[in-house]
């Protein structure tokens, strides 16, 4: 009981920590901010990070759960929420003190922390949807393998999103493809699907490229660097006594997304036809 307790207050605290550093509370920097200071072309609209609450919301509840109803699902992961909660609070002070390097290397322990967490579950097709089919265990599904499956999806993406920041502090010319940028992602969440055969981590990855389509479609045409990427040009109309043969500014040019959208759009489709075709044919998930 005092391990599942200590679990509820740490995720509390690791909640907090993350409210704090997201609005600014006591003039600290924000997130937010640094991020969009290292801006890049993966870099998602921020309403993509509300996913967070999402997270929280369902790692909260399954504290809670193993505090007053049973254990025994939250004992499986033991030490490694703990270890989870520390680094996710040691992640955000990094980020948001730009310490980017060193964020990166923490994302990457968290990553391997989360997979840890997502396999002691018993998460993926090959230990958990026939497991559920049987058993019927609603409580283990909605409480503990959608949360980590939303987890470990959303922390292999934020390793992705860290690399990518990495690159604007060496002064790299960045992806300037959003077309590869999608393209690696759905590489990504393809192996994860045939491997796991776990639809919510994938559509964690569909939902973080509708973010980046998205942010992409209200961004200006971007430059090799984060400082050209957020330079927006605001078009004015000439004063009357202007000369008329001065030439007008030139409209701002938006990325090109048609390609992107239809190789997300395929991806999309992709994915459907491997699960129901390969991996769900035999399973009574859904």
């Amino acid at each position: 009981m005092v391990f599942e307790q200590t679990a509820l207050i740490l995720i509390s605290i690791t909640t907090a920590v993350n409210v704090v550093f997201a609005t600014g509370f006591f003039g600290l920097p924000t997130i937010k901010s640094v991020s969009d200071e290292h801006k890049t072309r993966f870099t998602p609209h921020r309403l993509t990070f509300l996913i967070w609450s999402v997270i929280y919301g369902f790692l909260i509840a399954m504290c809670i759960h193993g505090v007053f109803f049973s254990p025994v699902y939250i004992d499986r992961i033991g030490v490694l929420f703990i270890a989870w909660c520390v680094l996710n609070m040691v992640w955000v002070l990094a980020f948001s003190l730009e310490r980017i390097y060193f964020s990166m290397y923490v994302n990457i322990l968290i990553l391997l922390v989360s997979f840890l967490m997502y396999h002691n579950i018993g998460v993926g097709y090959f230990e958990s949807i026939n497991w559920v089919a049987e058993n019927n265990d609603s409580v283990k599904f909605w409480l503990y393998m959608i949360p980590m499956s939303i987890t470990l999806g959303w922390i292999i993406i934020a390793v992705v999103a860290n690399f990518f920041a990495r690159g604007t502090i060496e002064k790299r010319a960045e992806i300037q493809d959003i077309a590869l940028v999608l393209f690696i992602l759905q590489i990504v969440a393809f192996f994860a699907l045939l491997i796991t055969g776990d639809i919510f981590m994938v559509l964690v990855f569909c939902w973080a490229i509708l973010g980046i389509l998205y942010e992409q479609s209200n961004s200006a045409t971007v430059g090799s660097t984060s400082e050209e990427y957020d330079q927006v040009s605001t078009i004015e109309s000439p004063p009357s006594s202007q000369d008329p043969s001065t030439p007008k500014p030139s409209p701002t040019k938006l990325p090109k997304l048609e390609g992107p959208l239809i190789l997300a759009l395929a991806g999309f489709g992709l994915w459907v036809m491997v699960y129901f075709v390969f991996i769900n044919k035999n399973s009574r998930i859904f």
